[in-house]
């Protein structure tokens, strides 16, 4: 009988306070050991997350300033606020009539025109109310901001040749007889007091470059500081635009630097 009663029996409770002390000891032991690792892999993530937020907003305004029309970058808002006009086409304009065909339309510098042939010919017929822009230099007379080298093309423009809807003289003719088609402006507009980058665009062009930072569709939140810096180069060397982008979360924070090679031979 008593060998039976011993089968049969349990943990004792002070067995089963040894088993429950040895393994919150163990448990202490191991959540110490364990515990860095963990916090080390959430915040690789938590900055991975950033790492790529920031990477695709600035991926996007470098190929958009890639086809900006040249020498059309500007900054201002103590480097939060980047416009430039987005230039869809351009081509070559005839600058004189040639022999054999007396029919040729060139573009006349020295009075106001109103069409001209397209040398080549463009990739597609331009819509009408597009923009045309002669040798744009950022600067008076040659500023497409100021409307002094743009011209607004008709309805009758064919991938041959441009009409203009009034006749226009430009101030300069292009050294490499170029044009470009131009069909809107484009602003990211930084906002670290409201944690946002936008992109703000459709608007009509304007001397005045747009500043209010709360326009525009939201491209990248969390946004704790940002700079634009524009260096236009020169007649040799084209210019080149930094961007740098800080992103938080939390005790986590990211900057990322990119540069973007701006075309702008007129």
């Amino acid at each position: 009988m008593n060998l039976r009663s011993q089968q049969r029996r349990g943990f004792t409770l002070i067995e089963m306070i040894v088993v429950i002390v040895i393994t919150g000891i163990l448990a202490g032991v191991l959540s110490r050991f364990l515990s860095e690792p963990v916090r080390g892999y959430l915040q690789v993530a938590s900055r991975g997350v950033l790492v790529d937020q920031a990477d695709i907003a600035l991926r996007r305004i470098a190929s958009e300033v890639q086809r900006a029309l040249p020498n059309s970058l500007r900054v201002a808002c103590a480097g939060q606020c980047l416009e430039f006009l987005s230039s869809v086409d351009g081509g070559m304009y005839r600058a004189q009539v040639s022999g054999s065909n007396p029919a040729d339309d060139p573009l006349d510098f020295t009075t106001a025109d109103s069409s001209f042939d397209v040398l080549g010919g463009l990739r597609a017929a331009p819509a009408a109310g597009s923009q045309m822009v002669v040798y744009n230099l950022g600067t008076a007379p040659n500023n497409a901001y100021d409307g002094t080298n743009r011209a607004t093309l008709a309805g009758a423009s064919t991938i041959n040749q441009i009409v203009l809807t009034a006749p226009i003289r430009f101030p300069q003719p292009s050294g490499k007889q170029r044009f470009y088609l131009v069909d809107m402006p484009v602003s990211y507009l930084c906002n670290p007091a409201a944690g946002s980058l936008r992109r703000n665009a459709g608007y009509p062009i304007s001397a005045a470059q747009p500043s209010n930072t709360a326009q525009g569709d939201l491209l990248s939140d969390r946004v704790t500081a940002c700079d634009f810096a524009f260096d236009p180069g020169s007649a040799t060397r084209g210019g080149l635009l930094s961007m740098r982008l800080t992103l938080a979360d939390g005790d986590e924070r990211i900057t990322l630097l990119h540069q973007v090679h701006v075309f702008n031979a007129p």
